[in-house]
């Protein structure tokens, strides 16, 4: 049987500059927190950030971190969550010397982990490719599947949307997370993701899920969100002010199957790496992961 695992919303962007990606990775970080537990946010800024607050022994405690690691892996810190350190987090990773990682945990009456982070928000950088960025947000899928359910589906797909209006993304998606830098297409290609296919990723989707994120130039080959709607592959397909557009597969994620993620893949087919898939074998723990298409791109749709 396959285990829960995460969900994952991903927005990647180019760097522009360090002072916008500086203002992008507050507005994703500090939107994810406050949007999708606000009343744990509370909770912790009510006890003045020290995550110890306790009420009679009852293990009703959370923890908000802030980690800060160089790229090149040989240094790491940590910081509590508050305005000052959120921003000093933020301004490491503008500057292009850090990547950051931001885990919202519940403490149990001693002060330690309860299972595992809520959430946990942050943004990869790479020195391989300096020009991209991955915005990411991770939560159990418990947290938003019923009769667990604490996150509204509905909000993670605002928390997207709402950073893929700002800039022209490279790609985006919500679905299950593969545990890996790159997408399950890419993993089929033995590639590492974004930062090894900087080049082509305005040429060719990183992959497709339950919600895509096209760029405006994949967009524009694809016939808009209007053609894209006429597909019949999409429950939604939304412009994007940057001149993208979101499409949405089904109207509820846990129904995307892999025969909604076929009409997908046939859909955005002019716009993939073309080749034939090869899947891997996953060794250990099995997580659900993004239903695959093992077909050749290049055989479906016009390029």
């Amino acid at each position: 049987m396959l285990e829960a695992g995460w969900l994952r919303a991903e927005v990647d962007i180019d760097v522009p500059d360090s002072d916008l990606l500086t203002k992008w990775t507050y507005a994703w970080v500090h939107s994810a927190v406050s949007r999708l537990v606000p009343e744990t946010l509370a909770k912790y800024e009510s006890a003045g950030g020290s995550g110890s607050a306790r009420s009679s022994g009852v293990p009703n405690g959370v923890r908000i971190s802030l980690r800060l690691t160089t790229l090149d892996m040989s240094r790491t810190g940590e910081l509590p969550w508050s305005p000052s350190n959120l921003d000093k987090f933020c301004a490491r990773i503008g500057g292009g010397s850090h990547y950051g990682h931001c885990e919202v945990i519940r403490l149990d009456g001693s002060g330690e982990q309860h299972g595992p982070p809520t959430i946990a928000v942050g943004v990869r950088l790479s020195e391989i490719e300096p020009r991209a960025a991955s915005l990411y947000c991770l939560l159990p899928t418990a947290r938003v599947e019923a009769p667990t359910a604490t996150i509204a589906m509905e909000d993670i797909l605002a928390l997207t949307r709402a950073m893929a209006d700002k800039c022209n993304p490279l790609y985006g998606s919500i679905g299950y997370d593969v545990g890996e830098d790159g997408t399950v297409l890419e993993s089929a290609f033995n590639s590492y993701g974004l930062f090894d296919d900087y080049a082509e990723v305005r040429q060719y989707l990183r992959g497709y899920d339950w919600v895509t994120v096209l760029p405006a130039e994949i967009a524009a080959r694809l016939g808009g969100a209007e053609s894209l709607r006429r597909s019949g592959a999409f429950v939604d397909a939304q412009d994007l002010a940057s001149g993208g557009v979101l499409v949405r597969a089904t109207s509820d994620f846990f129904d995307y199957s892999i025969a909604d993620a076929n009409q997908v893949f046939r859909t955005l087919a002019p716009c993939l790496r073309p080749g034939m898939p090869v899947v891997r074998e996953i060794l250990g723990v099995q997580y659900r992961r993004p239903p695959l298409v093992v077909a050749n791109a290049a055989e479906h749709g016009t390029r």
